[in-house]
C-alpha cells in the first residue's frame, strides 16, 4: 500500500498530539522518588521529555503514569505551565505497546485524523529540534510511521531496525532475537515515534505478548504496520548520546552533566563570562544577565536571578536568590554563616548592603524570593559577629526561618509535605471503565477522564 505524502503548501498540516510514557517503576534507581520525577539541574527529568516538543505544532500531551502516579501528576502539573496535559494511568504495566495504547485514551476523539508522537518518560538529552525532524519528515513521506533511529558504534543490547531494499523500515529485531547478520546492523531503535493515529490503535490490538516477559511490545507494531503494506521510515538523530534513557543514578549523573555543558554553553554565548566553565553549576531555572561574570565554585540553582554586570565567587552557592545589577563581590567566600541557633561560625568584612538570608548566611545584595524575608540588615550581621555582643535578635530571626530552611533544603520533604496537603485521587468507578485524576490546585479542581481500551 503506498502512503501519499502531506502536501503541507495545501492547507494546515494534520493535528499533532503526543503520548509521553511514564508509569515505569524505575527500580534500578533506587529510590522512592518516582524515576520521571528525578531532577536534573533544577527540573524533573520529565520535564525536559516536554520541552523536546516545543520545535513542533503539539496541541495536547498525554502522560502515561503507573507508579506513585498521583505525585507524579501533581508535580508535573506545577511545572507545565501552559502545556494542555492530560494524565493516564496504566494501573497495571502489560509494556510499553499496553502504555501507548492507554495513552491513546487521554487524547481527544476529534483529532482521529492527525498524527500522535509516542516518547519514553525517561529521554532528557532529547533536543526540539531533533523531535521536529522526525514530525516533519514523517508528513512529508506520508508515512503511517516514522521511527527516530540513531547509530552506534555499540549497539549490545538495543534493538537493530532492519529496512528493506528501498529503504524503508521492515521490522525492529531485539537484540536477544537477533541472527549474527542482524546483530552486525549499527542502526539502533530509540522508541521514539511519529505514527498516524488512525492506524496506531488498530495495530497495537494485533500485537500479541508473545515473549518471555508476557509483555505488549510497540516495537512489534512496526512489522505489523509494514506487514500489511504501510510504509514504514526511519530519521537518524544526529547524535545517539541525546536519545540515550536513563534507567539508573550512572546514567542520571552522566544526562545531568550533557544538560550542565548545554546550559554553560548558551550562557557564555549569551555574554556570561566563566573564568572555569567545568567548575561552574547553573539550573536551567536560574536567569543570568549579560556581561556577568562567574568565578569557579558558583552555584546558582532553583529561581536565581543574577542581574547584568554582577561579578560572583568563588565558591558561591545561590538558590531562590536576587542578585541586583553591577555587585561584584564574593557572596562566598567573604561571608558570614551562623547555624540555626545564631551561634557565629566565621567572620570577614562585608559590604554595606550585606542581608542574611533564610539559613543564617550574610548575603551581599541579595534578597530571598518567594516570600522569605531576609532575617536581618547589616546591623544585626554586626551584632552576630562580635561588633554587638547581643546576638539574640539574629538568633531568634532564625529559628523562626526554620520551616523555610528545611523546605529549601530537602525538596524531596517539601514535596511530601505538598502531598499531604494537596490530595490527588486515582480511582476507577464500579465496572472498572474509567480512570479518573483529580488534582485541586487554590480551590480548583483539574479532571482528566478516559474510558479504558
Amino acid at each position: 500500500m503506498n502512503e501519499t505524502p502531506i502536501d503541507t503548501a495545501a492547507g494546515p498540516p494534520p493535528p499533532l498530539a503526543a503520548v509521553v510514557l511514564a508509569a515505569g517503576e524505575g527500580r534500578r534507581m533506587q529510590s522512592s522518588r518516582p524515576k520521571p520525577l528525578h531532577r536534573l539541574c533544577g527540573r524533573p527529568m520529565l520535564m525536559y521529555v516536554i520541552d523536546s516538543l516545543a520545535g513542533t505544532d503539539t496541541s495536547r500531551v498525554a502522560i502515561v503514569v503507573g507508579h506513585k502516579g498521583d505525585r507524579v501528576a501533581k508535580t508535573m502539573l506545577e511545572h507545565v505551565g501552559d502545556v494542555a496535559v492530560d494524565f493516564v494511568e496504566q494501573r497495571v504495566q502489560r509494556g510499553t505497546g499496553d502504555a501507548a495504547l492507554v495513552g491513546l485514551v487521554g487524547l481527544p476523539d476529534d483529532d482521529d485524523d492527525g498524527d500522535v508522537l509516542v516518547l519514553p518518560g525517561d529521554a532528557p538529552l532529547l533536543r526540539p529540534e531533533t523531535i521536529a525532524s522526525l514530525v516533519d519528515h514523517h508528513r512529508r513521506t506520508g508515512a503511517a510511521a516514522t521511527l527516530l533511529t540513531a547509530v552506534m558504534d555499540d549497539p549490545t543490547g538495543y534493538g537493530r531496525v532492519i529496512r528493506s531494499g528501498d529503504g524503508s523500515v521492515e521490522r525492529v529485531v531485539e537484540h536477544t532475537d537477533a541472527d549474527a547478520e542482524e546483530r552486525a546492523v549499527d542502526e539502533i531503535n530509540t522508541s521514539i515515534y511519529c505514527f498516524r493515529r488512525n492506524l496506531l490503535a488498530p495495530a497495537l490490538r494485533r500485537v500479541q505478548p508473545d515473549n518471555a516477559q508476557g509483555e505488549y511490545y510497540l516495537t512489534d507494531v512496526v512489522s505489523v504496520l509494514s506487514g500489511t503494506g504501510h510504509r514504514v521510515e526511519a530519521v537518524v538523530a544526529p547524535d545517539a548520546a541525546e536519545t540515550q534513557g536513563v534507567n539508573d543514578r550512572v546514567q542520571l549523573a552522566a544526562a545531568e552533566a550533557e544538560l550542565r555543558r548545554r546550559t554553560n554553553e548558551a550562557l557564555l554565548r549569551s555574554g556570561v563570562t566563566m573564568l572555569d566553565p567545568a567548575s561552574v553549576f547553573v539550573d536551567t531555572t536560574a536567569r543570568v544577565g549579560q556581561d556577568v561574570t562567574l568565578f569557579p565554585g558558583v552555584i546558582l540553582q532553583g529561581a536565581t536571578v543574577v542581574g547584568d554586570g554582577t561579578e560572583l565567587g568563588p565558591n558561591t552557592r545561590l538558590v531562590d536568590c536576587i542578585v541586583g545589577d553591577e555587585y561584584q563581590g564574593s557572596i562566598g567566600k567573604g561571608r558570614v554563616s551562623v547555624n540555626i541557633q545564631g551561634i557565629p561560625r566565621s567572620t570577614d568584612r562585608q559590604p554595606r548592603d550585606v542581608v542574611a538570608d533564610s539559613r543564617g548566611v550574610a548575603v551581599p545584595g541579595v534578597q530571598r524570593d518567594r516570600g522569605l524575608r531576609p532575617i536581618r540588615p547589616i546591623d544585626a550581621v554586626r551584632r552576630m559577629v562580635g561588633l554587638d555582643l547581643d546576638a539574640r535578635p539574629v538568633a531568634a530571626c532564625a529559628r523562626d526561618q526554620q520551616d523555610a530552611v528545611l523546605d529549601r533544603e530537602e525538596p524531596l520533604r517539601r514535596e511530601e509535605r505538598a502531598g499531604r496537603a494537596e490530595e490527588a485521587v486515582l480511582h476507577r468507578d464500579p465496572v472498572g471503565r474509567t480512570v479518573r485524576m483529580q488534582h485541586e490546585r487554590g480551590g480548583a479542581i483539574a479532571r482528566h477522564t478516559a474510558a479504558a481500551l
